[in-house]
């Protein structure tokens, strides 16, 4: 793995950032027990959508499964394919993790998910670590960025794409209006 991005992405980073946003109200074995919580959750709130769009528990199963690295070979692949500096869309992009990975390693990368807890913990994220980004609200019917501090071009991006069934990226160029 080239070192930018393992060094970006660090397990005890997750767990360290979780903790200081969450600050008092943390729960270590909210983290340890990570799928029964979420379950116990959707089962108190009966609605898959609506669990996702409020839930302070998938924070923690985000988290946790960030920690395990289960990610790191498909970033892997995508870095071996695609230069540093390229644009690149973090679609369902949750708490962001892969994409914070894959910013701090030298890429031009926008977040795109419902406006939820985990885009707003990512906010918090992009923020102590010092860097920008546009994070797209997909409830909004022309997909503005909800955060930016810069003016960026959005005429044309690459698309990173991977089948479900394949560990193959595609890589096209697509024109934004």
């Amino acid at each position: 793995m080239p070192p930018a991005l393992s060094s970006s992405c660090d397990p005890a980073r997750e767990q360290a950032e979780l903790r200081e946003y969450l600050g008092g109200s943390y729960d270590h074995s909210r983290l340890q027990q990570y799928e029964r919580v979420l379950d116990d959750e959707q089962r108190r709130i009966g609605d898959e959508q609506r669990l996702y769009r409020t839930s302070e528990a998938y924070l923690y199963n985000l988290t946790a499964f960030a920690m395990t690295g289960t990610k790191l070979p498909y970033l892997e692949e995508l870095v071996a394919a695609v230069p540093p500096g390229a644009r690149l869309l973090d679609y369902g992009c949750g708490i962001g993790s892969d994409g914070l990975c894959l910013l701090e390693a030298g890429y031009r990368v926008s977040f795109a998910d419902f406006d939820n807890p985990s885009t707003r913990y990512l906010r918090w994220r992009l923020e102590r670590r010092g860097m920008d980004a546009d994070i797209y609200d997909l409830d909004q019917r022309h997909h503005r960025p909800a955060s930016t501090s810069s003016t960026r071009s959005t005429s044309s991006s690459t698309w990173i794409a991977r089948s479900p069934s394949s560990t193959r990226w595609s890589v096209e160029d697509a024109s934004c209006s």
